[in-house]
């Protein structure tokens, strides 16, 4: 309302309703601008919202039901078992070394 009021003052001889004046037009296209500007916020807005809904929502499932490891986890565990075993075997063949 007050976008229309502005530019009824500043053409000076128009009014505010007057059916004469067509400089309205730009108005309605800022407006329908605004408007889909406005929606496209919104849009974007409520998605992320129902993203991080659905996550949270994802991450207590996976909770509830145990499935919270990687799912090759066994073979990570299995490869530092090794390293460490042999970390161990180098440290005992060096010590044998020195004596």
């Amino acid at each position: 309302m007050s976008l229309q009021l502005t530019q009824a003052k500043s053409y000076g001889s128009t009014v505010l309703g007057d059916e004469s004046c067509k400089d309205t037009a730009p108005l309605v296209t800022t407006r329908k601008k605004k408007v889909s500007g406005m929606a496209l916020h919104y849009a974007v807005m409520s998605g992320s919202s129902v993203l991080a809904v659905i996550d949270t929502m994802g991450e207590w499932l996976a909770d509830f039901f145990g499935i919270t490891t990687p799912k090759y986890w066994y073979i990570v565990k299995e490869i530092e078992a090794q390293k460490a075993l042999d970390k161990k075997l180098n440290e005992t063949s060096r010590t044998s070394e020195n004596l």
